[in-house]
C-alpha cells in the first residue's frame, strides 16, 4: 500500500510538470480559432463518457479490490473483459454517431472542417475512455507502479511529439493525430501490464 501511494505520487508530479509544458506547448502552436475547436473536441470526451457509461469504473472500483482480496480472480478476469468489451463499443457506436451528422454539428458549432478534425481525433477518444477504464483496473489490484509508468511514458512521449509538431509546423490536425497516437500508445502500455503482471501469473487460476 505504502509502495502504491508513492507511485500514485510520482506520476501526480511528473503528470503536473510535463503539463505544465504541454499546455503552453499547444497554445503557441494552434491559432486562437484552433485552440477553441481543441476544446470543444476535449468536451466530446465527457460526453461520450457519459453516453458510455462512466459508473463502470465505480463498479471496478467497488468489486475488483474486493475480488482480489479473496483471490477471485476469475471475478476479476470476467468483469475487466466485459466491462472493457462493453464500453469500448458503446464508445465506437458514440463516435459512429457523431461522425455520421458531423456535418450538422459541424454547422451548429460553426466549425469548418469539423468533420475531418473529429475524424482525426475519434480513435484517440475511443482509447483515451478505455484508458481511464484500464487505470482503474491496475490501481484495484493493486498494480500503481505500471499505471505510474504507463502514465509518464504517456506525458513523455507527448511532450516530445508536440515539438516535432512545432518544428514542422502541423496545426491543430497534427497535434490531434499526436493526442490519438499517445493514448493509443498508453493504452497499449496498461493492457500489457495487465497481461504481463496479473493475466500471465494467474493464468490456471480459475477460483
Amino acid at each position: 500500500m505504502k509502495t502504491g501511494s508513492i507511485w500514485l505520487a510520482i506520476r501526480f508530479v511528473v503528470s503536473g510538470l510535463f503539463g505544465i509544458i504541454t499546455m503552453p506547448l499547444i497554445a503557441r502552436v494552434l491559432s486562437v480559432e484552433e485552440y477553441g475547436i481543441y476544446n470543444i473536441l476535449f468536451a466530446f470526451i465527457t460526453w461520450i463518457s457519459i453516453f458510455t457509461g462512466s459508473g463502470l469504473a465505480n463498479v471496478f472500483q467497488r468489486f475488483i479490490p474486493e475480488a482480489f482480496q479473496k483471490k477471485d480472480y476469475s471475478l476479476i478476469k470476467a468483469l475487466v473483459t466485459k466491462g472493457l468489451l462493453l464500453r469500448f463499443l458503446l464508445s465506437v457506436l458514440a463516435v459512429i454517431l457523431v461522425v455520421l451528422f458531423s456535418g450538422s454539428i459541424g454547422n451548429v458549432l460553426k466549425i469548418e472542417g469539423w468533420d475531418k478534425y473529429f475524424l482525426v481525433f475519434s480513435l484517440g477518444i475511443i482509447c483515451y475512455i478505455e484508458v481511464c477504464l484500464f487505470s482503474t483496473v491496475l490501481n484495484s489490484i493493486f498494480l500503481h507502479k505500471f499505471a505510474a509508468i504507463s502514465n509518464i511514458c504517456w506525458s513523455t512521449f507527448r511532450v516530445i511529439l508536440l515539438f516535432i509538431v512545432i518544428l514542422f509546423g502541423k496545426g491543430l490536425t497534427g497535434v490531434l493525430l499526436i493526442e490519438s497516437v499517445c493514448w493509443a500508445l498508453w493504452l497499449v502500455l496498461l493492457a500489457f501490464s495487465y497481461y504481463r503482471c496479473f493475466l500471465t501469473p494467474n493464468k490456471f487460476v480459475s477460483n
